[in-house]
């Protein structure tokens, strides 16, 4: 109907609103080539802007990483007597060295606040270094162990402590490490850490921001080219109600297929027994974490099973093995709901949990947490069980060599239980 009499126009008025329509995209093409131009300008700024605030985190977060690096294999040296913590102490320090990466990040920023800021928390590392070696060199001593980095080697110890017993040093060895003094050094890093990274976000904002404020002032020029468009447009709004009914038919079409899609997408990541995720679901929970594991350095997986279980099923029937694995499943969602982790069953009685640790003496208090749990889910059960559990750090974006390390810790905890009802 709109164009019902469109013969009755004459040829000049045609003419005309040919050159309506040309003016009015010539028009279009104008402002829309300034605003691109210009919109494209303070994207790219801003997007800069956004970069260096992330690197500025990143340069934050590596310093409290290569300090919590240097405190972890030094604490589990002086507990542990193991060199290999010593070694991959001094491979922190002289080779991966995050902190001296971090201190490049931050001087390319040119801001000599913010590098007293970063300077401080860096300053206090380097002199926590000193009590480091102070109690690696007495726990040297304690264990007996020689040719030891020249750090350690050359620290003074006083005579009162060259006297002490193997017992003591090793006692004043771990007090160096747990004292109040040591974690209030501790706190300095991470608090100008925080700071830093505070203040660079700040100043990063405000540029960001004026950057948004000039980019939305140019997209507001765009849409005035699009409001001058428009009347070309006009002619063809029948089209839309035409269309409007069918429209809203293939959304509500395409929300039902969704949400089936979903439904179906949850069956498949889980297992049909315990409702726990499977080896799917651990995979796509657990992928981009691995994707990002500069940013994940705390996170650990474990691998466990339940000891015997074929015996249980065996004795017992597998009505009752499933029933068996239902009721630990439910443990372990409990134990995910108390310490934010994840599960999931990856076949028979087999399962895996990611969580966090700090280091490898909170993920070791992790696997005694979950192994408490099963076991005071015994009380009142006909069938008793246990579990054996390894973990390890998700150090590798490959998920079957974390499931591969995990698993020989776990034949390791086996291995140990064997041993002590031998014994």
């Amino acid at each position: 109907m709109l164009f019902k009499d469109y013969k009755s126009l004459s040829e000049s008025n045609l003419n005309r609103a040919v050159i309506a329509l040309a003016a009015c995209w010539v028009v279009l093409l104008v402002v829309f080539g300034i605003g691109t131009i210009r919109v494209a300008g303070y994207a790219s700024k801003a997007e800069k802007q956004v970069y260096n605030l992330s690197e500025m985190s990143n340069a934050a977060s590596m310093l409290m990483q290569g300090s919590a690096v240097l405190t972890e294999h030094a604490r589990l040296f002086v507990i542990t007597g193991n060199r290999d913590y010593m070694d991959a102490y001094f491979k922190e320090a002289e080779e991966d060295q995050h902190r001296d990466k971090a201190l490049a990040i931050v001087r390319k920023q040119n801001d000599p606040k913010l590098d007293n800021i970063f300077l401080e928390g860096l300053n206090a590392s380097r002199e926590l270094m000193q009590t480091e070696y102070h109690a690696m060199k007495l726990a040297c001593q304690a264990y007996g162990i020689f040719g030891v980095p020249r750090e350690v080697a050359d620290y003074p110890l006083t005579m009162s402590e060259m006297s002490m017993s193997f017992d003591a040093k090793k006692a004043m060895a771990v007090d160096l490490l747990f004292n109040k003094e040591y974690s209030a050094a501790k706190l300095t890093i991470t608090n100008a850490a925080t700071e830093y990274s505070r203040m660079a976000g700040t100043q990063s904002e405000s540029s960001v921001w004026y950057n948004v404020h000039r980019l939305n002032r140019n997209i507001m020029l765009m849409r005035l080219g699009l409001c001058a468009s428009m009347a070309v447009f006009v002619g063809f709004m029948f089209v839309y109600l035409i269309l409007g009914h069918h429209r809203q038919s293939q959304a509500k079409r395409l929300k039902e297929i969704t949400a089936k899609s979903k439904e179906q997408e949850r069956s498949i990541i889980s297992d049909h027994l315990t409702q726990l995720p499977n080896r799917l679901g651990l995979s796509e929970f657990l992928s981009p974490k691995l994707a990002n594991l500069s940013k994940e350095t705390d996170l650990y997986a474990a691998y466990l099973d339940i000891d015997f279980f074929k015996s249980i099923n065996d004795t017992y029937g597998h009505l009752e093995g499933d029933g068996v694995l239902c009721r630990v499943a439910d443990v372990f969602r409990k134990v995910c709901g108390e310490y934010d982790a994840f599960c999931a069953r990856i076949g028979g009685d087999e399962f895996v949990f990611v969580f966090r640790a700090a280091d490898n003496a909170e993920a070791e208090l992790f696997r005694f947490r979950v192994k408490d749990a099963v076991s005071a889910s015994n009380e009142g059960q006909k069938i008793k069980v246990s579990i054996s559990m390894g973990y390890t750090r998700c150090d590798t974006g490959e998920l079957t060599e974390i499931l591969r390390k995990a698993d020989e810790m776990l034949y390791e905890d086996k291995k140990n239980k064997h041993m002590n009802v031998t014994h």
